[in-house]
């Protein structure tokens, strides 16, 4: 099963904090003419995520995904192997 098909990855989906979506973050507050208030496009993009399904690079990679594994494979000698979702703990 693919992460777009696991109900799981899809329901912690919208708390990923992307590095778009950081870098929008963080030009709300470098700007010279800083307000520090975020629009109101920016608070919608965090809090109600686009369709990903829609997407025309996501339904590319969907497509081609188990070639790219292949070649993967092949041009590296790696094997590679579904894991779902990883999660890491940094101790600090």
């Amino acid at each position: 099963m693919g992460k777009s098909q696991n109900p799981f990855w899809v329901s912690l989906r919208p708390l990923r904090l992307t590095a778009s979506k950081f870098g929008a973050i963080l030009n709300v507050y470098l700007k010279k003419r800083n307000t520090g208030v975020p629009s109101q496009p920016l608070l919608k993009s965090l809090y109600e995520p686009p369709n990903l399904d829609e997407a025309k690079g996501t339904q590319w990679g969907k497509e081609h995904e188990t070639v790219a594994f292949q070649k993967f494979c092949k041009n590296y000698t790696k094997d590679v192997s579904a894991t779902g979702i990883c999660f890491t703990h940094v101790v600090t």
